[in-house]
């Protein structure tokens, strides 16, 4: 079993709903549809609108910006480690 994100939904000629999927691993639909009571899983967490920055972005330099983002927040943890080790030595000589 694979996983798949939900891209569409579908009516059967009975009236049905039913999904349409594709797996994580590649970028073309499933052939044949799901219906609601195969579906297995929850929602874990969602990051709002994370989506619609990705979309923005597009697939040619996604992996560019997505690289630089992780620099920043690193260089940005590094700075937090920074200063606090910094205060506790100007605290740590005092006294």
């Amino acid at each position: 079993m694979e996983t798949q994100r939900i891209v569409g939904f579908g009516i059967t000629q009975s009236g049905e709903k039913t999904l349409i999927t594709r797996g994580d691993n590649n970028g073309v639909t499933s052939p044949t549809p799901v219906h609601a009571p195969q579906v297995r899983g929850r929602l874990f967490y969602a990051v709002p609108f994370a989506g619609s920055v990705a979309d923005a972005l597009g697939n040619a330099d996604r992996g560019l910006w997505m690289t630089v983002a992780a620099a920043g927040l690193i260089g940005f943890g590094a700075l937090f480690i920074f200063r606090a080790v910094r205060r506790r030595r100007r605290a740590g000589g005092r006294g």
